[in-house]
């Protein structure tokens, strides 16, 4: 004859098997939750101690407009960063207008000699 204290111990041995592993995963996704949360809020201090500040001396910067591009300035040692892109639509924008120059100036040459 089976003891109900042995049956209850069977059973609950059976059910942690059937259920462990379910356990087990939501331990881990809990737990990858919290690691990712701590990380989010760990690079979000980060990014605020670091946004807008001059990687060279640490103090603020501020948005210029420089040939139609909004760049950033250091207030302190005058140092100029730039996004992706800045750099290549300041050039850009600098082609078109030497372009535009030489095209006023061929057209004052071609005026005078005629």
């Amino acid at each position: 004859m089976v003891d109900l204290e042995d049956l209850g111990r069977i059973r609950e041995n059976e059910w942690f098997s059937a259920n462990e592993k379910e356990l087990i995963r939501q331990a881990k996704e809990r737990k990858t939750a919290q690691q990712q949360q701590m990380l989010a809020a760990e690079e979000e201090k980060l990014r605020q101690l670091h946004w807008m500040k001059c990687p060279k001396c640490g103090h603020d910067l501020e948005e210029v407009v420089h040939e139609g591009v909004k760049i950033d300035e250091c207030k302190k040692c005058k140092g100029i960063f730039l996004d992706a892109g800045e750099l290549a639509e300041i050039l850009l924008r600098s082609q078109e207008a030497n372009r535009m120059l030489f095209r006023k100036l061929s057209h004052l040459v071609f005026k005078v000699s005629s």
